[in-house]
């Protein structure tokens, strides 16, 4: 069975970490030595109300790049979609319409071939 071990104390202005792990071939331990106001207990005299603000600019940031990066991937599908409509127009109306107008100059013009 794996057994863990974590201890950790303030002294001399600073906070020592001591943790390890026995494997079942003994406990293998490890320290480390922060200065004290580097450490998670700094946390405890933080005034709040002096970061707030930053915490929700950081928020809004978050918020914005992630619908400016929405708008980019609908502006960039819409970009692509015009591309091919450009790579492949659409020239039946005007096919069409040469189509109309070849038959209404046939139609003009025959009645000038039936009077000659």
């Amino acid at each position: 069975m794996i057994s863990f071990q974590f201890e950790t104390y303030i002294a001399d202005g600073a906070e020592h970490y001591s943790y390890g792990a026995d494997y079942g071939k003994g406990m293998v331990q490890t320290s480390k030595t922060v200065s004290f106001p580097e450490s998670l207990l700094s946390l405890v005299d933080m005034n709040i109300d002096e970061i707030e603000p930053a915490i929700r600019q950081r928020e809004w940031c978050r918020t914005a790049q992630a619908d400016y990066e929405q708008m980019n991937c609908q502006l960039l599908e819409r970009l692509q979609q015009a591309e091919q409509t450009l790579r492949q127009p659409d020239m039946s109306s005007f096919r069409r319409m040469e189509e109309g107008l070849t038959a209404l100059e046939k139609g003009l013009t025959a009645p000038e071939k039936a009077g000659e």
